[in-house]
């Protein structure tokens, strides 16, 4: 079975409110993002990481076991309370600002798990990338750079062991396993799962 993480504690500072109780399609955000898992039967405990406001406006009946804990000062922060509650060999971590994924790709990431110690969905960068450093530009060569999504994929036991030493600074938590011998497997995201950061992110 499958334990999973939402993380749902962030400020929203560019969207202009809480983006976790904006609705979509006549429901909050936060409970969209969770129904893309209550048809996965894999799925056998939530934890979201929140704040009592949106705890509030989740729909309960949506999973047997859903717990809620309060998040911390960063997103690794808040992940490492998450991770507290873990019991399953493997576990999901999302962004709960990500509703629009869809089963496929939850159960494409799930086919892969017991090969690899992390499964990551990826896109590849299809507009010219350039870098700045000060006033100069650089154009870098987008095939050596991708982007990566959430739901990350990981065995319990090696992402607790490495959130042991966490980095507060973490940008997502393949971070945690990165260049330290592990095996992990990409596979190809979704256009569709974005992250909402700004109002136009939902309609668009």
């Amino acid at each position: 079975m499958i334990d999973l993480v939402i993380v749902a504690y962030g400020k929203s500072e560019r969207f202009g409110n809480n983006k976790m109780l904006e609705k979509i399609e006549d429901d909050f955000l936060i409970n969209k993002t969770l129904k893309a898992f209550s048809k996965i039967s894999e799925v056998s405990k939530v934890i979201v990481v929140t704040n009592s406001k949106v705890w509030d406006k989740i729909d309960k009946k949506m999973f047997d076991k859903l717990f809620f804990i309060e998040g911390g000062k960063t997103r690794s922060q808040s992940v490492n309370r998450g991770l507290k509650l873990v019991e399953s060999n493997f576990v999901f971590i999302h962004d709960g600002a990500r509703p629009f994924l869809s089963k496929k790709l939850i159960n494409n990431l799930i086919k892969h798990k017991d090969l690899n110690d992390a499964v990551i969905p990826y896109l590849k960068i299809t507009s010219c990338l350039k870098k700045i450093d000060g006033d100069q530009i650089q154009t870098l060569n987008r095939d050596d750079y991708f982007i990566s999504q959430t739901p990350q994929l990981f065995k319990t036991n090696i992402i607790k062991k490495e959130y042991e030493k966490l980095d507060i600074n973490w940008f997502d938590d393949c971070q945690a396993l990165e260049g330290k011998g592990y095996k992990i497997k990409l596979i190809e995201g979704e256009e569709q799962n974005k992250k909402i950061t700004y109002k136009y992110d939902i309609n668009n």
